[in-house]
């Protein structure tokens, strides 16, 4: 079995996280998100790495969350629901808070907490053909875990539509939404991201921490925050509306509350 993250190292103190599950869109499942925080952990203490590169294996970024995954998880007793529930919060606010910069390079696209993942880096640059949507919903899911971090990015009024609705949105929108900060041809994408790595290098690596250290005292990383709303996705999923909405993905139908046309 390959291991779901990998991690390069790249000259001029920068690294590489890889989301590699290609045959599965790179969704998050548990094995993936610990050693995804795992690593997020091991960088947090390393001051020689200035810039960590985060990425998908394949053609697309990050299909949001393994829905079997989270099937099994919320058939599990409540404690171990809510466990699970706490890592994936927890991800996300290992990488919100990481003192190393963060780039997010884009392909393909991202749903649901593929986006959270964006919405917790520092820059992130897509390839132009990358479409993006919040499809919980549809599925009976709640995106609490992610909530914080697409708020603070794309604001509420932005939510109340995109959220709400599940619709999928293009590159160009995304950047409307504040979601990445650059749209570039597929071929253009890694001079793109190593343009932005040296803008980077060339600021103070001290400096350029205390920044980003500074920025991140005026949000939201309170412990408090990662409990409920981890509380709420656990709550979320052994709803009876995501048991149906999981159950009719998978079996590629449709959940009770879509009406044939």
């Amino acid at each position: 079995m390959s291991d779901p993250i990998l991690f390069q190292m790249q000259q001029n103190d920068v690294c590489e996280i890889i989301l590699n599950r290609p045959d599965k869109i790179n969704t998050l499942n548990k094995e993936l998100i610990i050693r995804f925080t795992e690593h997020l952990k091991q960088l947090a203490s390393q001051k020689d790495i200035r810039i960590v590169i985060i990425s998908g294996a394949g053609k697309w970024f990050c299909g949001g969350a393994d829905l079997k995954w989270m099937q099994q998880a919320s058939q599990t007793d409540d404690q171990i629901n809510y466990d699970e529930a706490y890592q994936l919060a927890n991800l996300f606010q290992q990488l919100n808070s990481l003192p190393v910069i963060t780039i997010a390079k884009v392909t393909g696209g991202a749903l649901g907490g593929g986006i959270g993942i964006l919405c917790c880096c520092d820059v992130v640059i897509a390839s132009e053909e990358s479409v993006f949507s919040f499809g919980e919903l549809k599925l009976g899911l709640l995106p609490a875990t992610i909530m914080p971090y697409v708020l603070s990015t794309i604001g509420e009024r932005q939510a109340r539509r995109y959220m709400l609705s599940g619709e999928q949105f293009s590159c160009s929108k995304a950047k409307k939404l504040n979601i990445i900060h650059d749209a570039v041809a597929i071929q253009s994408l890694e001079h793109a991201i190593d343009h932005q790595v040296q803008h980077l290098l060339s600021s103070a690596p001290n400096t350029l921490r205390e920044c980003k250290s500074l920025i991140q005292q005026y949000s939201f990383t309170e412990k408090q925050l990662i409990e409920d709303t981890a509380r709420i996705l656990a709550r979320s999923r052994s709803s009876k509306e995501a048991q149906e909405g999981i159950t009719a993905f998978l079996k590629k139908s449709k959940p009770w509350w879509v009406k044939s046309s």
